[in-house]
């Protein structure tokens, strides 16, 4: 039977489906492999791919932004080399993209709670470009 909106989902739902973005869906995954009542339901897929590919996204942002400061930082080290010492003119560049990583780890983890919170309370989290695939998988 599909999720109606109008039905507000029962507590175990929402907390299994809050967990999945806590666990980037490693909860859910397991949850579904017990086989539970709920894990058919349209809220708690929803989520629950939403959570998933939240973690994924977050993953490759974080790992990109790693492989980019490491090629950066070696470039630039090439280039500064000869002229006498590049290590105390990588520092502010370093100190530069470590800000902007830190930066996208806090927004990653700030869409994670917001899932978690629309989740626990029973509503869906409207992300920009992840609901929309989400939608897309589900319907």
């Amino acid at each position: 039977m599909p999720y109606l909106k109008t039905q507000k989902p029962e507590l175990i739902e929402r907390v299994i489906a809050a967990l999945c973005y806590l666990s980037f869906g490693m909860v859910g995954l397991i949850y579904i492999l017990l086989s539970g009542r709920y894990s058919n339901s349209y809220f708690f897929r929803f989520h629950f791919l939403q959570s998933i590919i939240l973690g994924i996204f977050a993953y490759l942002l974080s790992w990109a932004g790693v492989a980019v400061s490491g090629i950066l930082t070696g470039i630039l080290s090439l280039i500064l080399s000869p002229f006498g010492s590049a290590f105390a003119l990588l520092m502010p560049i370093e100190a530069g993209i470590g800000g902007l990583l830190g930066l996208i780890r806090i927004a990653a983890l700030g869409l994670l709670m917001y899932g978690c919170i629309f989740a626990a309370i029973g509503k869906f989290a409207q992300l920009p470009i992840l609901s929309k695939i989400v939608y897309g998988q589900l319907h």
